[in-house]
């Protein structure tokens, strides 16, 4: 069974001086999602009205167990837009991509 990767993604840049209230959570921690699941709502006019940017920073905390995990165009996207690559040591690529 391939690895899943695990994923952090702080949304915007110090928004956690909006103590969550911006955010409304979709899943819970720890919970398994997949390609597709809506995370959490964001308020991005209430972000961008107290001066905060909104650029989400996608890091994968178990990149060591792939053999590659590459973005498909850095840059803005959308939603379900696909951003990156996950490459398996057994395989050429995720048959689901990962996605915005």
């Amino acid at each position: 069974m391939a690895a899943a990767y695990k994923e952090i993604l702080p949304l915007g840049v110090d928004t956690v001086s909006l103590n969550g209230e911006t955010f409304t959570a979709k899943v819970a921690a720890g919970d398994r999602v997949a390609v597709g699941d809506e995370l959490f709502e964001a308020d991005l006019d209430a972000i961008k009205a107290v001066g905060l940017p909104t650029t989400t920073i996608v890091v994968i905390t178990n990149s060591h167990q792939f053999k590659d995990i590459a973005p498909v165009e850095p840059g803005h996207v959308s939603f379900k837009e696909h951003v990156m690559e996950v490459f398996h040591h057994d395989k050429e690529a995720d048959t689901e991509p990962a996605i915005a």
